[in-house]
């Protein structure tokens, strides 16, 4: 590990402080808690470990499978258990609205009737109506956000029809008035499984959709998690303005990195086992996200699902990949739980994407002249932020996480003193992975303060330098 190299002008001073949820006022950070409408993973044993790292919203689809056994007759204790314990230990619930519910269905494929569609089903849509009311009325005053269906233009969550995007906006327009007339404050949300799949989402965007929502959810599993994001963020945003949508929030909604992956898994991974490469994809996901002014980013998921065979609309997965932060067979914490920790003690509603000015150099470390491809001069990210006036360097190089790239010495980072409005004075910098602080020794600066830090690492995951005043509140000294 490139931190073990003592030469470096690092000096540890602390680390970071994990804090529980209730004290982190708001942040856009979530994770997710989806499937517990078919019980892959035992909720009691992880709300209360998720409400230790600090994170602030937790997605949790309703199951109205679940909630309405019996026609006619609604029982919501099951989720109320869920939503009243994350409650109390400072985290939100928002609401993934379905799936079907084979009382209506004859044809679903499991009990949980996953992307079973109601407009199908005469007599289901009349029940799904009563069912949207029903469990609105019952969580006003405890859950405002409500994302409608999940992955509609995939075949899995869309039966037994075949994947329209009209028909998408025909069910929102159902279901979302419904809301609303339980919780006049609602912030009604569609979803979508890719950033911008060019056979479904300009459709669905012409529909004139965007005045029945406040914000859309995307969903992202790329191995490279800033791949696309940027273009794909700003032509959605372009499209949804372009129909009457100038209002709405992006999110990511839902996107995760396995620390195991099956065999022919579709992401086509080659390094098929890492809790390492899970937690430093997760930190670059929330970086890239928050960097894009998402309004939150979900990551999937809590548990690995792993107490019964994960159902989906037409199969059955008993050995999915393990997305979660925790084991799932022992419910013990990952590299990605810890990892977690230190993203939301920084990204809370004090740090804010700002966009600042940050030159990176590797001139010390692949000196000009030097026969080797400059592509990785180019790869360079750094996303800025300001927290209680100082800048936030957040830098990484991208590179697959499955290359284990070892880092590089000698990086530098060229700055705009003041440009924040507090000027970096006692430079740190922030190894998240590893929940580090270290004092920066070696820096350069002119009349206005220090404009360079030198001989800093660089990794494949975000490492973040700014002043020690701007975490003070956030480091637990060695």
């Amino acid at each position: 590990m490139i931190f073990s190299d003592h030469t470096l002008p690092l000096q540890k001073i602390g680390s970071l402080r994990r804090l529980p949820s209730r004290d982190i006022r708001q942040s856009a950070i979530s994770v997710g808690m989806e499937c517990l409408d078919r019980d892959v993973f035992n909720f009691d044993r992880c709300y209360e470990q998720l409400g230790a790292i600090g994170v602030k919203w937790a997605r949790v689809q309703t199951g109205w499978c679940k909630c309405e056994t019996r026609k006619g007759e609604y029982d919501f204790a099951w989720l109320d258990h869920i939503v009243d314990r994350l409650l109390a230990v400072g985290v939100q619930p928002w609401f993934n609205l379905g799936f079907g519910n084979k009382l209506y269905m004859p044809d679903v494929y499991t009990d949980a009737a996953v992307g079973f569609v109601p407009l199908y089903y005469p007599e289901g849509l009349v029940a799904w109506k009563k069912f949207v009311s029903a469990v609105a009325k019952h969580f006003h005053g405890r859950v405002r956000r409500w994302e409608i269906w999940n992955e509609p233009e995939g075949k899995n969550f869309w039966q037994p029809s075949n994947p329209d995007p009209r028909e998408y906006a025909r069910l929102i327009r159902e279901t979302a008035p419904l809301i609303r007339a339980e919780i006049s404050d609602a912030e009604i949300g569609s979803c979508l499984a890719g950033m911008v799949n060019l056979h479904y989402f300009p459709g669905f965007v012409a529909t004139g959709i965007a005045s029945e929502l406040d914000f859309h959810c995307f969903h992202n599993y790329n191995i490279l998690p800033e791949l696309n994001l940027h273009c794909a963020v700003q032509a959605q945003r372009r499209s949804f303005a372009a129909h009457g949508g100038s209002h709405l929030k992006l999110a990511m909604g839902e996107g995760g990195y396995a620390s195991y992956f099956p065999a022919g898994h579709w992401m086509g991974t080659h390094v098929m086992a890492s809790e390492k490469n899970q937690a430093k994809w997760l930190l670059r996901r929330i970086v890239a996200d928050l960097g894009e002014d998402l309004m939150m980013t979900s990551f999937f998921q809590m548990a690995d699902m792993m107490e019964k065979p994960y159902s989906m609309g037409d199969v059955t997965r008993k050995d999915p990949a393990r997305h979660g932060l925790l084991n799932g067979l022992s419910y013990t914490p990952k590299m990605s739980y810890y990892a977690m920790a230190s993203a939301a003690a920084l990204f809370d509603d004090e740090t804010l994407h700002t966009d600042l000015y940050a030159q990176p150099d590797t001139t010390a470390s692949i000196p000009r002249g030097t026969p080797v491809s400059r592509l990785f001069d180019l790869a360079l990210s750094v996303v800025t932020f300001t927290r209680k006036g100082f800048p936030i360097y957040a830098y990484h190089i991208p590179e697959d996480v499955q290359c284990d790239f070892p880092g590089y010495r000698n990086f530098q980072l060229h700055f705009l003193p003041g440009e924040a409005g507090r000027p970096i004075c006692n430079p740190v910098l922030i190894d998240m992975l590893a929940g580090t602080v270290y004092a920066v020794t070696n820096t350069a600066s002119v009349a206005s303060g220090i404009h360079c830090c030198q001989g800093l690492p660089i990794v494949d995951y975000p490492l973040l330098l700014t002043d020690r005043d701007a975490i003070s509140d956030r480091i637990d000294d060695k």
